[in-house]
């Protein structure tokens, strides 16, 4: 599946964050700061990260098919302590499948130094035009937009002091009402750079 546009722009806004992020972490080596990380430190940090998507989606004809795309999202946080986060900014898990705004309370339990296993809850704000069924059955046919609840699991490496990587899978339809309705789902795996100021 070729890149599109937009996949590209965000592959772009990835690698650039993460030139910058790894230069500004060796000068900071070269100062005198070494690993392990102060990881408890509070204070506001960016991300970014390319994704592979996979969601459900109305073919027009009555029916629905699962697409994959590439998808991707920019964030901007605050860690308030070690195993608690804060961040909010743009997600967009595909072309068919638009999205706004997204929040996120991200929670991290540490394995030594170097490792943490991140569990996330938030909500975004989708502009899919979708349709409601239960047990197969079509129950109604609209431009539904809305703000959606998201779960996700991860874990972060950390790289330099400031600089670590991240990978999460994300759930984009965790609503218990969608459990039955099969015309639903929509995940992302996402790699991401997160860079601490």
């Amino acid at each position: 599946m070729a890149f599109g546009l937009g996949a590209r722009a965000w592959l772009a806004a990835v690698l650039t964050l993460g030139a910058v992020a790894a230069a500004g972490a060796q000068e900071r080596n070269t100062a005198g700061e070494s690993l392990p990380v102060d990881v408890s430190a509070s204070g506001w940090y960016v991300s970014g990260g390319v994704g592979l998507s996979r969601y459900r989606v109305s073919n027009g004809q009555g029916g629905h098919e699962t697409l994959t795309g590439h998808g991707g999202k920019l964030m901007l946080g605050y860690q308030f302590r070690r195993s608690l986060r804060l961040e909010a900014g743009a997600v967009s898990l595909g072309s068919d499948w638009r999205t706004g705004p997204a929040i996120a309370l991200v929670g991290a339990i540490h394995l030594g130094d170097h490792v943490a296993l991140l569990g996330r809850v938030g909500a975004y704000y989708r502009r899919t035009a979708r349709s409601e069924a239960f047990l197969g059955f079509d129950t109604h046919d609209r431009d539904e937009k809305g703000t959606e609840p998201t779960l996700g699991i991860g874990v972060e490496w950390y790289l330099q002091p400031r600089l670590s990587a991240l990978l999460e899978v994300e759930s984009y339809e965790s609503q218990l009402k969608y459990i039955f309705d099969d015309t639903r789902g929509a995940d992302m795996t996402t790699l991401s750079l997160r860079y601490r100021f």
